[in-house]
C-alpha cells in the first residue's frame, strides 16, 4: 500500500510542478496608455485625450478604456468611451450609423494608428466616431449624430507607447497550484508514516 501511495505522490508532484512551470512561462499581458489629439481641418474641431490599452500582438492593440474632451465649433464637453462587445471584431454604433472596432496600431504610420472602423464616444447626448483612412494627416475623420462631419489629423503621443506589464493571473494562479502540491505532499507525508525517509 505504501508503495502504491508513494507512486501517485510522485506522479502528482510531477504533474503539479509542470502545470506550474508552464504557468510561470506564459507571457504577461501588456498594457499601456497613450495620450491622443485630433485637429480638425477647418481649425472647428478639437479633441484630446489620453487611451487605455491592452497588447493583442503583431503591433495591434485593443482600447479597453478612454477619457477626454472634445469641441466641435458648436459643443464643447468630456467623451467618454463606448467599448465595442465584438472586439477585436467590428461592431456597429447603437445608432446604426458608425462602425468602431476599438483597435490601435500605435507604430503605424500617422495615416494608420486608427483603422477605417476607429473609436465610438459619447459626447454632448451624441456618437462622436473618430477613425482614420490611412491618407495619413489631413484625411482622418470624425463624425457624429449619425453623420460625417469633418476631417483633420488624429495623433498620439508617444507613439511606440512604454508598456508596462499587467499583473499576470496565469502566474498567480501557479502560485497556487504550488501551493497545493506542497499540501498534499505534507497531507500524504502525514498519512503515510516513513513516505519521506
Amino acid at each position: 500500500m505504501r508503495a502504491i501511495l508513494e507512486k501517485i505522490v510522485k506522479k502528482l508532484t510531477f504533474v503539479f510542478v509542470a502545470l506550474a512551470t508552464a504557468l510561470i512561462l506564459t507571457p504577461v499581458a501588456k498594457a499601456d496608455s497613450f495620450d491622443f489629439t485630433y485637429t480638425g481641418n477647418d481649425g472647428g474641431a478639437t479633441g484630446s485625450g489620453t487611451l487605455f490599452a491592452t497588447d493583442l500582438g503583431s503591433g495591434e492593440w485593443l482600447i479597453v478604456d478612454a477619457s477626454g474632451t472634445f469641441d466641435d465649433g458648436a459643443n464643447s464637453g468630456s467623451i467618454s468611451l463606448i467599448q465595442n462587445p465584438n472586439a477585436p471584431d467590428a461592431s456597429t454604433s447603437p445608432s446604426g450609423f458608425f462602425g468602431y472596432d476599438d483597435l490601435l496600431f500605435p507604430n503605424a504610420s500617422v495615416g494608420e494608428i486608427l483603422d477605417v472602423e476607429g473609436l465610438l464616444f459619447s459626447f454632448a447626448g451624441m456618437e462622436l466616431n473618430l477613425w482614420q483612412s490611412g491618407g495619413g494627416p489631413g484625411f482622418d475623420g470624425w463624425g457624429e449624430n449619425n453623420e460625417d462631419s469633418g476631417y483633420g489629423t488624429f495623433s498620439i503621443t508617444p507613439e511606440s507607447g512604454n508598456v508596462t506589464p499587467e499583473p499576470g493571473s496565469l502566474p498567480l494562479l501557479a502560485t497556487g497550484v504550488l501551493a497545493l502540491a506542497a499540501l498534499l505532499l505534507r497531507r500524504a507525508s502525514a498519512a503515510v508514516p516513513g513516505l519521506n525517509r
